[in-house]
């Protein structure tokens, strides 16, 4: 499931840049209690260390005219622990005509530029996506969209066996945390197969928690569900 108001890709105009570094502030983590009723997640592939990142697609024109030279995934942030070079992630686009793939960590750089100082995050850099991933190179944007940004992606570290993202779905308020509702929810993961959420991406405005299309300032939570509970792994806010 992919929330209109809460996708980022839609800021990306014909008028445009692309950024390479994140403005967010990324805070603790935190734990919340699931209903009873709830289905254990499938926690023997995922646990509270697991790493879910954000980023964006990039084609690399040459000469105009939709050519593309290379295709990264960039923009990618959540990391707040190091990945060895090497390490493979799982790329989920958050379109699902874009098949979900694992790609090699080329690169990481140590992050604490964040005003206090207190918050370590690392970029990450990952290998490109190969000729052999068709859909990459020849899907369409979305409309308003500028080719260059066909999808933005959700990064899985370690990657979860079966993990699927779930779109068109409304979920029902026992299947999520309890702050979390429908309409700011921009990427849903399953990763057991029961159609129902073990992790969620958010996004809202900072100061209603209401859907992104209006706001001047956009916050983010990320949460997995490990042992019928909600943690909180990832949260943003401008700085």
């Amino acid at each position: 499931m992919c929330s209109c108001g809460g996708n980022k890709t839609k800021e990306i105009n014909d008028n445009d840049s692309i950024q390479t570094t994140t403005h967010s502030k990324l805070n603790k983590s935190e734990e919340i209690d699931v209903s009873k009723n709830d289905v254990e997640s499938t926690k023997e592939t995922l646990d509270i260390n697991t790493t879910i990142g954000e980023g964006i697609i990039w084609r690399r024109e040459i000469e105009g005219n939709n050519n593309w030279s290379e295709i990264v995934a960039t923009n990618i942030f959540g990391f707040k622990q190091n990945v060895d070079t090497g390490e493979i992630v799982q790329l989920i686009p958050l379109r699902k005509e874009l098949p979900i793939i694992k790609l090699k960590v080329i690169k990481t750089k140590k992050r604490d530029d964040f005003d206090d100082g207190t918050d370590i995050w690392y970029e990450v850099e990952l290998e490109s996506i190969s000729e052999n991933y068709k859909e990459y190179w020849s899907i369409k944007s979305l409309p308003g969209i500028r080719q260059e940004y066909p999808s933005e992606v959700l990064i899985v570290y370690p990657p979860v066996k079966n993990c699927t993202l779930l779109q068109g779905v409304q979920f029902e308020s026992k299947d999520l945390p309890e702050n979390i509702s429908n309409d700011i929810i921009k990427g849903a993961l399953d990763f057991n197969g029961d159609n129902r959420p073990d992790a969620l991406v958010c996004d809202f405005c900072c100061s209603s928690r209401q859907p992104t299309g209006t706001c001047d300032y956009t916050c983010g939570e990320t949460y997995i569900k490990v042992n019928n509970k909600w943690k909180i792994i990832n949260s943003s806010e401008p700085m």
